[in-house]
């Protein structure tokens, strides 16, 4: 089962970053470095919030906007869980995530505002207790942003994320609040 999830969601990645290739535009400029830094809350679903509570979570990526409205990166980030008091165990877990990102801006390129549409795959670690445990990773997010300057934008961040574990997936929710820096 564990294999038929991972190329179904190979299968779906790749369907997802076709179809983002396919809507972006040609950019007459050159093209746009960005950094990103967040910090939030990430909320545990399914299986794993039966034993952890949500905590903070902070992500940092980079990349490049190829064409007006289309973006690939790299992204990498930490949920830091504690323990449910009602369950014996380790007594925290750090979710790490980490892969490469790809996005599509769903508005006009010269407007302040963008929505971005994005997919990433890679791997999750699940660590705690002394141990660590790494799969693959799959996640969509939906990010608004206002630039407030030619090279600085502010947003808010919902991502959700499947870590392919040994017998069932682990799944979670972060939502952060995040500073974009670009290039001019």
């Amino acid at each position: 089962m564990k294999k038929l999830s991972r190329k179904l969601g190979m299968l779906v990645l790749a369907a997802m970053m076709s179809g983002t290739a396919l809507l972006a535009t040609p950019k007459d400029a050159d093209a746009q470095w960005w950094f990103y830094l967040d910090g939030g809350y990430s909320i545990l679903t399914g299986d794993a919030s039966d034993a952890f509570k949500g905590g903070f979570t902070t992500n940092v990526a980079f990349g490049k906007i190829l064409a007006e409205r289309f973006a690939l990166g790299l992204f990498g980030g930490v949920g830091f869980h504690s323990l449910d008091v009602s369950v014996s165990g380790a007594p925290s877990l750090n979710v790490w995530r980490y892969g490469l990102w790809g996005g599509v801006n769903a508005l006009e390129p010269a407007n302040v505002w963008d929505v971005w549409f994005g997919a990433g795959v890679g791997l999750g670690t699940l660590a705690g207790g002394g141990g660590s445990d790494t799969n693959f990773l799959l996640q969509g997010n939906l990010a608004v942003s206002r630039q407030v300057s030619p090279t600085i934008a502010l947003g808010i961040n919902g991502t959700f994320y499947i870590i392919f574990t040994e017998g069932s997936s682990w799944t979670g929710i972060p939502l952060t609040a995040f500073i974009e820096i670009l290039t001019p």
